[in-house]
């Protein structure tokens, strides 16, 4: 667990292929033009949307300030760790615009399983640097789910546009990954790419 969460981002790009492979060989055994397909592909979608622009939303605020300050506007003031509630509804949304079931399966146990030992270490450096100020903010906001009990959003903020520009091209790889999904399902129509086995 102490490798993952000092190796989190290797790991994460490590295991994502691995998913990739899995959808890569493999597909779903319901009615492609089902109305059941199509609500998950619209649904998963939505998320990875909503996933991204979420991501860009948290940058704006921490771009060269994560190290220097406690941010707590914006994003941060709905919930403690944005970056991450984000991050897992994008791959939420990735698990269902994939319709393979066991991929959705793998995405939801990375989160749930590896991701709190690494908020538990960040959150533990954060007290330790910054004591009652993130003490006071931990027992506003919460970590998890966000709330609008406490939301602020200033009227102005300074953006440092190199770094978040940067960080911006980062947040995107979630719609890139969904068009990656949506050609290997062309592939497997066109039978291109083999499909070895289907996942109920």
């Amino acid at each position: 667990m102490n490798f993952f969460v000092k190796n989190r981002i290797l790991c994460t790009r490590l295991i994502s292929i691995m998913i990739l492979l899995l959808v890569l060989f493999t597909s779903h055994s319901w009615n492609e033009n089902s109305f059941w397909d199509m609500s998950i592909q619209w649904i998963g979608y939505g998320l990875i949307v909503i996933a991204t622009l979420g991501r860009i939303w948290c940058f704006v605020y921490i771009s060269g300030y994560k190290d220097d300050q406690l941010i707590m506007l914006g994003p941060y003031s709905l919930v403690r760790n944005p970056l991450y509630f984000f991050s897992f509804t994008g791959a939420l949304g990735l698990g269902l615009a994939s319709e393979n079931l066991l991929a959705l399966i793998l995405i939801m146990m990375l989160f749930c399983i590896l991701y709190p030992a690494v908020v538990d270490e960040e959150e533990s450096k954060l007290q330790e640097r910054y004591g009652q100020l993130f003490d006071d903010y931990q027992q506003k906001t919460p970590r998890w789910i966000p709330s609008l009990k406490n939301f602020q959003e200033p009227e102005e903020y300074l953006v440092k546009p190199r770094i978040f520009f940067k960080a911006m091209l980062e947040s995107m790889w979630f719609m890139w990954f969904y068009m990656i999904l949506q050609i290997i399902e062309q592939l497997h129509h066109l039978d291109v790419i083999p499909v070895i086995f289907n996942i109920p």
